[in-house]
């Protein structure tokens, strides 16, 4: 039977979302006519319906009814100064200026290769790519065609793009909510053989993974893993962990790719600098690119070698695209990286750790059951009262008060994707004390007051 309280409560976040919302609720009807669902791709808020966005400053974004919301997703974690930086906005300016399109090599692709190389280091040599989904089908595929062997181990919980190669696993197959799905099934569109190519390892589980390991030595080429998982809960690995991956890797020659696509937000030099640990494929974007679409890939120079031309013009693996190295993802990533200084990432990180702290010390006073993960400026919430360490933790939360909780908050002002955040240095600590203030409403309204013993 449901809790009279809180229908009440959910009644009154959805008029109050209706009552701010009402040109964007104009728009959604225009877009279920034309997308599937009503958005343009999976993953939107989408409580009763979507969002539409107008413009965007500094911390802030505005809605087409002129609702001023603070964001606290930047992008999915694009966009760690916050929006439209001038710098980043000049630069953008100035390349459109000089064209919007070259199709061929320009001097933006060196200098950003450069900057990232600098940055971290094993990227000895470097591929630019349209999206990061295309960034870790290439390096998968460049670990295969360098080993001569077939398979790949990729955590459980794992989000690595839309490739087919990625589609088993978390959420990709349909029928099941994101988080719920097992590790065998693919989704639908795919062919059932692609799940005899991967191997799951439990994340955060030395023993385990070790077991997994060495059992498919013989036929690994590659092991994938994001330092900190993204879709699958916002969860940090130990240090340990990355360590003993990096050891099993050398020990049976399987090359060790570490997904930055977030983690690259994580220090100058990303999760390698921050947690100390050497890939010998590196994927990532996201603030790469200075909000643009963009991906890299690049690591070692004998695995890099592949798409080298021999002596007769034959290269032992193709890779190519249109959009690969646009001026403008070059001239905003120059700029953003440029802007990204080693006090930056010190404020982003203490930023981080103070909401963390308000928030566990919120629930503990409201008595709610919320485990909350992150590592610097990244932050998960799981409403759960066990320790979140993995996947199989996290799918002990409460899917229901997660979204509730969310809801309340885009009602109030606030936008986080589901149940995470990642912070821009343009937000201030009177930012996370109102976010605090709108979440303990939240709580409220949701239902997640008084859930702990």
């Amino acid at each position: 039977m449901t809790n009279p309280g809180v229908a009440s409560a959910a009644d009154s976040i959805e008029s109050r979302f209706r009552a701010r919302t009402k040109k964007s609720r104009e728009l959604a009807q225009r877009a279920s006519s034309v997308f599937p669902d009503g958005v343009g791709r999976a993953g939107m808020p989408n409580e009763l319906y979507p969002v539409f966005v107008d413009r965007a400053s500094g911390q802030y974004l505005y809605d087409v009814d002129g609702n001023r919301l603070l964001d606290m997703s930047n992008g999915h974690s694009a966009l760690p100064l916050g929006h439209s930086p001038a710098p980043v906005v000049a630069a953008i300016a100035n390349q459109l200026a000089r064209g919007i399109g070259f199709f061929l090599m320009e001097e933006g692709e060196i200098r950003l290769a450069e900057m990232l190389r600098q940055r971290v280091p094993s990227m000895e040599k470097i591929r630019f790519t349209a999206s990061g989904t295309e960034a870790t089908m290439f390096a998968v595929r460049a670990a295969r065609a360098f080993t001569g062997r077939k398979l790949f181990a990729r955590a459980e919980g794992s989000y690595h793009g839309m490739h087919d190669m990625m589609c088993s696993g978390m959420g990709m197959n349909v029928g099941t909510p994101w988080m719920d799905s097992g590790d065998n099934p693919v989704s639908n569109g795919v062919l059932p053989s692609v799940r005899e190519g991967v191997v799951f390892l439990p994340f955060n589980d030395i023993e385990a993974s070790r077991k997994v390991i060495a059992a498919h030595a013989a036929d690994l080429a590659a092991v994938i893993i994001e330092p900190m998982l993204g879709g699958g809960g916002g969860i940090p690995a130990e240090r340990e962990y990355l360590l003993a991956l990096r050891e099993l890797c050398d020990r049976h020659k399987i090359v060790l790719i570490l997904d930055e696509m977030v983690t690259i937000g994580l220090a100058r030099g990303g999760a390698q600098e921050y947690f100390g640990v050497r890939a010998d494929l590196t994927t990532t974007g996201k603030l790469v690119g200075g909000g643009m679409p963009m991906g890299v890939f690049g690591g070692r120079a004998d695995i890099m070698s592949l798409m080298n031309r021999d002596a007769s013009g034959v290269l032992r693996m193709f890779h190519t695209g249109t959009w690969n190295g646009h001026p403008l993802a070059m001239a905003a990533g120059i700029a953003q990286l440029e802007m990204l200084t080693p006090e930056k990432f010190a404020y982003l990180g203490e930023l981080g750790e103070t909401m963390r702290k308000k928030v566990r010390a919120l629930a503990t006073e409201m008595r709610v059951a919320v485990q909350v993960t992150g590592v610097q400026h990244f932050s998960a919430f799981h409403y759960t009262p066990q320790p979140v360490r993995n996947r199989r933790d996290a799918l002990r939360a409460n899917p229901k008060l997660s979204s509730r909780v969310s809801f309340s908050l885009l009602s109030q002002g606030f936008y986080m994707l589901g149940q995470r955040t990642n912070l821009s240095t343009a937000i201030t600590h009177q930012d996370i004390d109102e976010f605090i203030s709108a979440l303990a409403v939240a709580f409220e309204e949701a239902g997640a007051a008084g859930t702990a013993a």
